[in-house]
């Protein structure tokens, strides 16, 4: 299983800035122009309980990762550069 301290990890090593809004921690990713790319978010109930398989593919989903990806995110082998490349090929701007 996967707990929301790992995902809040992997998202610092992917570069995203954490955004202080309501109920929920949003985590914006931005080219280096500043411009917005994507965003997820986390509640800030979750501690450090383990994340659902659905709620997992759903942050995913919302980085345009695929689950596999992200695991591998989480799991150490894909690092930002790595995640950029990613992004590239499906035509973000980053």
């Amino acid at each position: 299983m996967v707990s929301f301290r790992e995902i809040r990890g992997t998202f610092s090593k992917l570069k995203f800035r954490k955004k202080e809004k309501t109920d929920h921690e949003w985590y914006e990713l931005r080219n280096r122009d500043g411009g917005f790319v994507l965003a997820t978010s986390l509640s800030r109930q979750a501690g450090g309980r383990d994340v659902s398989k659905k709620l997992l593919g759903k942050i995913a989903k919302d980085i345009s990762l695929t689950s596999n990806q992200f695991r591998k995110a989480i799991g150490c082998p894909l690092d930002h550069e790595g995640y950029y490349e990613i992004l590239r090929a499906k035509g973000f701007p980053i």
